[in-house]
């Protein structure tokens, strides 16, 4: 099996490969999939994150969820720590700055951080790669694997483009399994990991 960084590398190109027409348009279909999952329509408290240019695009989906009258969070780095912080906003254009990381926006350094007693219904991960039973490959600091260790009991949902998402990746004991993988196809449930109450396997 490839390392971990050789996957990441390698995954790291093939996203930025997509035309901007692809992206835009599995966007859109990874979107639509989200708001017809019970997850989404129920949740209350959303854990999300403003996505890199080559994600799946965020966007849309934030304003709907703060447009919906969900609590929406959004992750505060702090770099030294490879940690990050969860701080609700209210308004994207006037909560945001610029981040610390890749040009990534962060909540403004004046909005306080949740309490760690916060909980959170869903989350929605972003990820290098992830693999058909649940594993997920970010950039290696490791920030994410901390977050969710931290809150078990929410549902998780990555958000990927089909060609991120491998048969396997390396795994380790700390690694947190999405209870789903969203990509513009379909979603995908891994049949390997516990599953969130209200999930059920799709084709």
């Amino acid at each position: 099996m490839e390392s971990k960084s050789d996957i990441r590398r390698r995954m790291i190109a093939l996203r930025s490969s997509i035309s901007p027409e692809d992206h835009k348009t599995w966007s859109a279909a990874i979107e639509l999939h989200l708001y017809g999952l019970p997850q989404w329509i129920s949740a209350q408290s959303i854990m999300a994150y403003y996505a890199m240019p080559d994600e799946v695009s965020t966007l849309s989906i934030l304003e709907a969820a703060l447009n919906a009258g969900k609590r929406l969070f959004l992750p505060r780095c702090i770099v030294q720590q490879k940690v990050f912080e969860a701080v609700e906003v209210h308004d994207l254009s006037t909560d945001m700055c610029p981040g610390p990381l890749r040009g990534l926006m962060d909540p403004l350094p004046t909005l306080p951080p949740v309490s760690p007693e916060q909980r959170f219904d869903l989350v929605l991960a972003p990820g290098v790669a992830f693999s058909r039973n649940g594993i997920r490959l970010g950039f290696g600091a490791g920030m994410y694997d901390k977050f969710l260790a931290l809150h078990p009991d929410a549902c998780r949902i990555a958000l990927a483009f089909s060609q991120q998402v491998l048969d396997e990746l390396p795994a380790e004991q700390h690694d947190a399994p999405m209870h789903a993988i969203l990509t513009e196809k379909k979603c995908l449930v891994p049949a390997t990991v516990y599953q969130h109450p209200v999930l059920t396997r799709h084709p």
